[in-house]
């Protein structure tokens, strides 16, 4: 049951990734969608 257990880490790592673009992506949308607040200069 090696390669499933490898299996099942890369998935994880593969949406723990994705799941942080995501987060990412949602911040930056937020930010540019609240007139006034620019964080990055």
């Amino acid at each position: 049951m090696v390669y499933g257990h490898i299996l099942i880490s890369s998935a994880r790592r593969w949406l723990v990734q994705h799941f942080f673009l995501f987060i990412v992506c949602l911040f930056v949308l937020r930010s540019n969608h609240s007139p006034g607040s620019s964080l990055i200069s």
